[in-house]
């Protein structure tokens, strides 16, 4: 039951009987779905009240009626929330996750040219001001490896591997150039 400051208001200029049978009348009205007799100035104020208790009855039949609960909802919403929550300590943290991005990306520096891994990192590392992700994590899927190998393959900047430099070399070696 729902009680709206407009009731109290209305009700508490009622001389202290008034009061009384006014409040009655709506929390039976409003738990128990009787309606109290009254009369005079008690009975003009329920009827102002009455109408908006009604609603919200119906309101509730209405929604309790369509509403079938299932466990798995709960668990949705909890993770819902709890998604959110990581949200929040990300937004905060995004720094300190770039910083482990680029941490990561040292591994590949044998492998890929430096300015082709800060380009790399640039771009999958950008985000917004209000962003609390960056580019590379609200991807479906992120391989960090998988991605800089397709990265180098489509020759984004026209960049070539370092792998590619040792094969020329191993080339020019048993050419004897």
């Amino acid at each position: 039951m729902i009680v709206y400051r407009s009731f109290y208001e209305a009700i508490t200029d009622l001389p202290s009987k008034n009061q009384a049978e006014v409040w009655i009348a709506v929390f039976e009205l409003g738990l128990y779905g009787n309606e109290v007799d009254l009369k005079g100035i008690s009975k003009t104020i329920f009827k102002l009240i009455k109408p908006q208790i009604e609603a919200n009855i119906k309101r509730y039949e209405n929604g309790k009626s369509k509403k079938i609960i299932k466990p798995e909802a709960n668990i949705k919403q909890t993770e819902s929330k709890s998604v959110t929550n990581n949200n929040k300590n990300k937004n905060k943290n995004i720094n300190a996750r770039k910083k482990e991005f680029v941490l990561y990306l040292k591994q590949f520096e044998n492998e890929y040219p430096k300015q082709l891994l800060k380009d790399f990192e640039d771009y999958w590392t950008e985000h917004g001001i209000n962003d609390i992700k960056m580019r590379f994590e609200k991807e479906k899927t992120f391989g960090v490896a998988r991605r800089l190998r397709t990265w180098s393959k489509n020759s984004f900047n026209n960049y070539e591997t370092k792998q590619d430099d040792k094969l020329v070399d191993h080339i020019k070696k048993q050419l004897g150039k």
